[in-house]
């Protein structure tokens, strides 16, 4: 590429391919969780149980390390001096760099084949020999599924040949090529202090990292290169199996050129698999859940798709001026759940967001632990009510359709300029979590279980800690001092 699309120099085609990069990294962690959330282990056969549940760990541990990816995209933005930029846009089925269009549906061959195919390199021929029929198969299954997803929603449909699912790899590609070129970015355009503001390993990796060097960088399981490439293959898949509860999280500080573009390099390495010598990248790991399936379609019947909750594509809530469709939750109780999970999903994306603007060295470095303390509560939070919402009603109780997480992106994600409204804006989404949390156990709801309960009230003890906390930090903050957290 000889010359950045018109309006735009090569810094800021840097910064938005991050964005772009940013969003499908994030769109990609919401998809799997739905995905992994929607798979019904309550099966009879115990044997077909374990399986669901290892594909549930599986999914699970890749959508740990899609936030470990969105994180190190965020650091390369600070070192160029972009915005953190955590919004998560849907993707246009045509477009050039997003893998395919943004849907949260329940886990099926077809979509399970979209994501395998995003994932993997864009260079098939160096694939390992025993994966290459698994990537010819998944593109021919993502192509069919898209097709089914597209028919008489827009024409024309996407050319076949081409199925309109893209490999992220060939983004990172693009991204790595502009940044090395000191021609295009300059010395002169990198913030090199900000790594101070970065995240890290050390502070998000906690519990989830199994495999990470001393520098953070992702450490593969190595198999022996002693020719026996089926029995090398077999190692790898008994290992992912083993570890499927184990994320390697990788968040790399960029406090250079070359650790920028070491930074996303590992994120490339991490999904597709183009190293044979590699172990449990996410190719892999959703290789081995797709084997699996097709193994069990075939020794039962054609049409089989794995055990899920029957929940509805893209559920959401409606403001009150919209109107309803067939995906609206609007069955009240599960509406006032998913309304509470869609706050708690905006909390924890606004502390994500707070954090990059406090130094990890700086005289209240503590607020930054803090915050981070709280986006792993949030986590936990918007697990145990998307087990919640998986098992409710999408519109009525004698309908079989349930609602799901409908994970919906807030009016805006922006911080207000000044801390003391920063820290308002995280106190009123805690009074508004608080009130949310009092309606639903004040509702006369007889599917309101001692479990439910229960919760409503560990949050809203977490709360009500969360608003105290907020308060004493205000005290003595006032308006004019940017530079505050």
């Amino acid at each position: 590429m000889s010359h950045p699309p018109a309006g735009l120099t090569w810094h800021g085609y840097l910064v938005q391919l991050l964005h772009i990069a940013s969003s499908i990294e994030h769109a990609l962690m919401v998809q799997y969780l739905f995905a992994a959330y929607s798979l019904d282990d309550g099966v009879e056969n115990s044997e077909f149980r374990k399986k669901v549940v290892l594909w549930r760990n599986l999914i699970l541990s890749i959508s740990k390390e899609e936030m470990g990816h969105l994180l190190t995209v965020q650091n390369v933005l600070c070192l160029l001096g972009g915005p953190v930029e955590l919004v998560r846009e849907n993707f246009p089925w045509d477009s050039e760099f997003y893998p395919f269009e943004f849907r949260l549906e329940r886990l099926t061959v077809g979509c399970l084949a979209c994501y395998l195919y995003a994932e993997m390199s864009d260079r098939v021929l160096d694939l390992p020999r025993e994966l290459k029929p698994l990537a010819q198969r998944a593109e021919k299954a993502a192509q069919q599924h898209l097709k089914k997803r597209l028919e008489g929603i827009r024409k024309p449909l996407p050319d076949l040949q081409r199925p309109g699912v893209h490999q992220i790899s060939v983004l990172y590609q693009r991204i790595i090529e502009i940044l090395a070129d000191r021609h295009k970015i300059p010395d002169s355009v990198l913030d090199y202090g900000s790594v101070r503001f970065q995240a890290s390993t050390d502070e998000w990796g906690r519990g989830y990292s199994t495999a990470i060097t001393k520098e953070g960088a992702y450490a593969p399981t190595k198999v022996a290169d002693d020719g026996n490439a089926l029995a090398n293959f077999r190692k790898r898949r008994e290992e992912i199996e083993e570890t499927a509860t184990h994320a390697n999280t990788i968040i790399k500080t960029a406090a250079t050129r070359q650790q920028a573009i070491d930074a996303l390099m590992s994120i490339v390495e991490q999904g597709d698999a183009s190293d044979s010598r590699s172990g449990g990248s996410h190719f892999e790991r959703l290789g081995l859940i797709m084997n699996q399936l097709l193994d069990l379609r075939a020794r039962r019947w054609n049409q089989w798709e794995p055990p899920t909750h029957f929940v509805a594509d893209d559920p959401h809530t409606a403001l009150s001026d919209e109107q309803s469709d067939e995906s609206t939750i609007t069955y009240a109780h599960s509406a006032a759940w998913a309304n509470l999970f869609n706050l708690r999903y905006r909390m924890l994306l606004m502390y994500l967001t707070h954090s990059f603007q406090i130094a990890r060295d700086g005289r209240r470095a503590y607020l930054r632990g803090a915050i981070m303390h709280r986006v792993f509560a949030e986590m936990y939070n918007l697990k145990a009510i998307a087990g919640i919402l998986v098992r409710m009603p999408l519109k009525d109780p004698s309908n079989a359709l349930r609602a799901g997480p409908p994970f919906q992106m807030p009016y805006t994600l922006a911080l207000p300029m000044e801390a003391i409204d920063r820290w308002r804006l995280h106190r009123d989404l805690v009074r508004g979590a608080l009130e949310l949390n009092r309606d639903l156990q004040n509702a006369k709801q007889s599917s309101s279980s001692v479990a439910q309960l229960r919760l409503l009230s560990l949050m809203q003890d977490l709360d009500g800690k969360s608003a105290e906390w907020i308060e004493q930090v205000m005290v003595g903050l006032t308006r004019g001092g940017f530079s505050s957290p």
